[in-house]
């Protein structure tokens, strides 16, 4: 799994980080969502974010900052939990802002899956 970094164009250098399996294909989402306006993400706020500072498509690129390897006999959720763990210690030692609102939606779609 790649955790992976967005650095935004504004004045702080502010940034957003993700994880995903594929680069290329993280890479369209996020450049399809902060572009086209039927994108059901297209409003989130990392989004706005971008768009406010000036961001089209182009800017968008990711930087991989780390890869988590699967450990042998790890289960799918001990994983998704190892790397979500990583991408919050990445956030909080990067101090990006851009992840705030979608790490809560994020947490708040998980808790609504559970139900």
């Amino acid at each position: 799994m790649n955790i992976y970094l967005i650095t935004c164009k504004c004045p702080l250098g502010d940034g957003y980080v993700g994880k995903t399996k594929d680069i290329y294909e993280r890479t369209k989402h996020h450049r399809y969502n902060l572009s086209n306006t039927n994108s059901k993400e297209y409003n989130m706020p990392a989004y706005k974010h971008f768009r406010k500072c000036g961001m089209t498509k182009d800017d968008i690129f990711l930087q991989t900052i780390d890869f988590i390897p699967r450990k042998t006999g790890e289960t799918d959720q001990e994983f998704r939990t190892r790397t979500g763990e990583t991408e919050e210690e990445w956030m909080a030692m990067l101090k990006v802002t851009c992840n705030t609102n979608f790490g809560k939606i994020r947490k708040e779609k998980a808790s609504q899956k559970k139900q």
